[in-house]
């Protein structure tokens, strides 16, 4: 018997919109380039789902794939018009998906505040 042990990295980067460095474009091609990666979630880290998480960021990252396939950083062509969440679907495609902003799980943002008002209240003690 023969026993395949895989495991499984997690890399997790920021990017930016616009203004400051590293653009989503830019940290697209680290992932891909340098981590070699082969899915990446993108998760807008806004504190509500408004236009830049539903609208403008996934309009980045579809931008940002039609570079990174003319660069050969993909393996198959960009997503068709509207397609937020597609890769992966043929052999050896890179995958890249948009999760929904992160302020979108009210429940998750509750914990993660009383998570730190606890850590304050103990700072301050």
């Amino acid at each position: 018997a023969t026993t395949t042990t895989t495991t499984t990295t997690t890399v997790v980067k920021a990017a930016h919109m616009e203004i400051a460095p590293p653009s989503i474009l830019d940290t697209l091609r680290t992932l891909l380039k340098d981590d070699d990666v082969s899915k990446v979630v993108c998760v807008p880290y806004f504190l509500s789902p408004g236009r830049h998480a539903t609208e403008d960021v996934p309009q980045l990252i579809r931008e940002a794939r039609e570079v990174l396939g003319e660069e050969g950083l993909l393996s198959s062509s960009s997503p068709t018009e509207g397609d937020t969440n597609s890769g992966g679907s043929e052999k050896g495609e890179r995958e890249i998906t948009v999760s929904a902003a992160l302020g979108s799980h009210l429940e998750s943002m509750l914990g993660a505040v009383d998570d730190l008002v606890e850590w304050a209240l103990e700072e301050a003690e």
